[in-house]
């Protein structure tokens, strides 16, 4: 059966990456619940490598502003479109 988990910080920090390849590879769709919120660099970076993981959802905070969120989006895209460069 098709599930859709949601893993958390917690789950992700102690479990890490391998897991939600896992979850993926066994057909279950994930939400990856980081909260992301740090400076736009950083979180561009983060969200390449949560886009090369294939989760369905993920959060970042609003908060981080406009430059942040925009960031966001490109590393997102280029992570799920295999450009992982830094």
């Amino acid at each position: 059966e098709k599930l859709f988990v949601k893993v958390g910080m917690e789950l992700f920090y102690s479990e890490g990456s391998d897991m939600v390849k896992e979850l993926i590879s066994e057909g279950h769709d994930v939400f990856l619940d980081l909260k992301l919120h740090d400076i736009p660099n950083t979180v561009k970076q983060a969200m390449k490598v949560i886009g090369k993981l294939g989760v369905k959802l993920t959060t970042v905070h609003i908060s981080g502003g406009s430059e942040m969120l925009i960031a966001a989006k490109e590393g997102l895209l280029d992570g799920a479109n295999g450009d992982t460069n830094t």
